[in-house]
């Protein structure tokens, strides 16, 4: 199911990936990447907050 088309899809994976890392954040951020993106997490930002060490 398409929600958004590109780069908006990319910027939506990238934006729950960053807000769900956030300490007591809501669930509802994990759901959205659940439901679109099989759970997965957008590995580009997951790089570049290792990169800069947060």
């Amino acid at each position: 199911m398409e929600i958004l088309g590109r780069p908006d899809e990319r910027k939506l994976k990238s934006c729950m990936t960053l807000f769900g890392l956030l300490p007591d954040t809501p669930e509802y951020f994990g759901k959205v990447l659940e439901k679109y993106y099989n759970g997965g997490q957008d590995e580009k930002t997951l790089q570049i907050l290792k990169e800069s060490g947060s």
